[in-house]
């Protein structure tokens, strides 16, 4: 008995996150406490998914203690990096959310490794992202940084496009 799904019953959060037209959240089985409402890592990229991520995830950064908007670059992008998180920020703050602009230099490893690991080593309880989406041959599909951060996080991740 237990807690056991069928894989045939089991929802596909990649599914989810095309059809469903709303944030999921997904919360790993290896999360046995809620650390929501402690550290929340917002894996920001300027483009629509990641600004709906932000609006859809107020609620939660609002009970969030430290909130850091991290933004993945490579060196001669970091002033536009900068900026863009700096407005992320005001959009925070004019939502009652104190937040702070972290730019990280690319280095080599995956987007989704490199946002994992900032957020194990701040003790983060949760990622907000956008997911990216395409669409391949008459059916959509998320894009590859959102399939390994939905296969890879120990951390709750909410994803939003």
């Amino acid at each position: 008995m237990g807690n056991d799904v069928s894989p045939h019953h089991a929802i596909d959060p990649a599914k989810l996150i095309v059809y469903a037209g709303r944030p999921v959240l997904v919360v790993p089985a290896s999360v046995k406490t809620s650390l929501l409402g402690s550290h929340a890592v917002i894996a920001w990229k300027d483009c629509r998914e990641a600004r709906r991520a932000v609006l859809d995830a107020l609620p939660l950064l609002s009970k969030s203690k430290n909130v850091s908007v991290i933004n993945i670059v490579e060196g001669d992008q970091r002033l536009t990096a900068l900026q863009q998180t700096s407005d992320v920020e005001c959009f925070l703050a004019h939502h009652g959310i104190i937040s702070r602009s972290v730019i990280i230099e690319d280095d080599g490893r995956s987007i989704s490794r490199q946002i994992i690991d900032f957020a194990k080593a701040h003790q983060s309880g949760l990622i907000v992202m956008g997911a990216r989406i395409h669409a391949r041959l008459h059916d959509w599909t998320i894009g590859g940084e959102t399939h390994d951060m939905l296969k890879k996080c120990p951390i709750c991740l909410l994803l939003s496009n």
